[in-house]
């Protein structure tokens, strides 16, 4: 977790920082099985940074979660285009292609742009 870089690091109390703190407490809230409130967390953590994809990769968990695959794509597809190079979504997404859609074709694109990046 963390793609957050330095060019968006501010003095600990700051958009980075609440962000940061978003993101935290949805993990946790996920760990213990509160999809809702992590949904939450997730969704003011979308609100402060739309363009960093960690928190459509927290929704993708929240929805995998949920029993909702389709919706789990969805937001790993959000997550690469937040960061097309963001290789971990583009193996997730995978993966919920090939053992939860049963879309092997789309999961072997998926595969293989990753494996380009890598």
């Amino acid at each position: 977790m963390g793609r957050l870089d330095s060019e968006h690091d501010d003095d600990g109390f700051g958009e980075a920082s609440r962000y940061t703190a978003h993101l935290d407490r949805g993990w946790s809230l996920l760990d213990r099985g509160d999809l809702q409130r992590a949904r939450g967390s997730a969704s003011q953590a979308l609100k402060l940074r739309p363009d960093i994809p960690d928190a459509a990769m927290l929704m993708a968990a929240i929805a995998m979660a949920d029993a909702d695959p389709e919706g789990c794509l969805e937001w790993y597809e959000r997550a690469i285009e937040a960061d097309t190079e963001y290789v971990d979504a583009q193996l997730a997404a995978a993966q919920v292609l090939l053992y939860d859609l049963d879309q092997p074709e789309r999961a072997i694109m998926r595969a293989t742009a990753a494996r380009e990046l890598d």
